[in-house]
Formats: structure tokens, sequence, C-alpha cells
């Protein structure tokens, strides 16, 4: 299938995965860009895709750019093990994505080696979180 663009081709990716589904990461709890004030207060775990400013394309090449993903998870019970394992899957699914093409005219080229955030607590979500950022190279953007 492919998709408007490269945002709702990973927001899909993720949001049907059975194993993340698993982690309770679904359409309610997964969230395409930014998240909301006060996610919903039943959430126990949730997952924020912040994506970062294109680059401009690399060398002479005026189709690929170079698009930042930051993934957050977040846990409501602060156990970093259901944080880990969301990130882990997470990294699972979207490392193979390099070759697909995910809308007429978009095709992943590659993703970029990313690094995973340092413990956090947020006060205002009275969560847990870590973050893992990764770039990904695509034509069609």
């Amino acid at each position: 299938m492919l998709y408007a663009n490269l945002r709702q081709y990973i927001w899909e990716t993720l949001r049907v995965d059975p194993i993340l589904n698993s982690y309770g990461i679904d359409a309610a709890s997964l969230f395409g860009t930014y998240a909301p004030d006060s996610p919903a207060a039943n959430l126990q775990r949730w997952v924020i895709l912040r994506w970062s400013i294109e680059d401009p394309p690399p060398g002479r090449d005026t189709t690929s750019r170079r698009r930042p993903l930051f993934i957050w998870a977040y846990d409501r019970e602060r156990d970093y093990t259901h944080v880990d394992l969301i990130l882990q899957r997470c990294k699972e699914i979207l490392y193979p994505i390099k070759g697909v093409q995910y809308s007429a005219n978009g095709w992943i080229t590659q993703l970029e080696q990313g690094n995973t955030s340092d413990d956090l607590f947020d006060s205002a979500y009275a969560a847990v979180t870590r973050s893992w950022d990764t770039t990904i190279v695509a034509s069609g953007l």
C-alpha cells in the first residue's frame, strides 16, 4: 500500500505492529507529531513521533532528503522495562525499511544509526520516558 507521505507511512507501520499493540501501542496511543496537552488518564504507555526539519538535499541530488525522527516512549507505571521494549521494537521495525516505496514518488534510501536518550522523568505527564532518534533518507518528501 502506498501512502500520502513519509509521516503517514511510519505512523501506519508502527500502528499495525502486533508486538507494539501487545505493549499497548496502537492508534489511540501513537501520536503522529507532538503530544496532546494531556494524554488520556487511562493511557499507561504511549509513543510520540516527533519529526524535525528536513535537511537540504545532499550534494547534487535534488530528490533525496534527510529527515530526523525522534521516537519518545512514555510509561506511567514508571517502568523503563516497557519503554525499552517499545523503543527496541521500533528499531526492529524501522531499520529494515530501506528500499521501501512508501508513496507514488517516494522511496526510503536508508535509516541512519541513532541514539537512545538517558532515563528521563516527565513531571507534566507523571511518566518515565526515553527517546530514540534516527534520520531517514528518502525521496518524495
